[in-house]
């Protein structure tokens, strides 16, 4: 390896929080060579998420795309929340689901 990394870097265990404030799921390597390569991804902003969502009952419509700018919320800063009217906002970032 090189001697660039430390072995902390390199260690099994907890990658990246994803969505802090919100869901709270963990991204976690078993073993030393899947945690330098999730983290490599992480740092250079390659990795693919994909989200799943369980629902009670059939919502409705069945499909759909929402596209709402999101910033911080205004009452807690720790918070992200979405951003009426911001489309070109410098404090609001483009988010869409489907």
């Amino acid at each position: 390896l090189d001697s660039t990394f430390s072995m902390a870097s390199i260690r099994p265990g907890i990658v990246h929080r994803l969505d802090k404030g919100t869901s709270g799921l963990l991204v976690v390597a078993k073993d030393e060579h899947s945690h330098m390569k999730l983290s490599e991804q992480f740092k250079l902003r390659t990795i693919n998420r994909v989200y799943v969502s369980l629902t009670a009952g059939l919502p409705t419509p069945v499909a759909g795309r929402v596209e709402v700018p999101v910033g911080r919320d205004p009452n807690n800063r720790l918070r992200m929340t979405a951003v009426v009217g911001a489309v070109n906002s410098v404090k609001a970032r483009h988010a869409a689901s489907r």
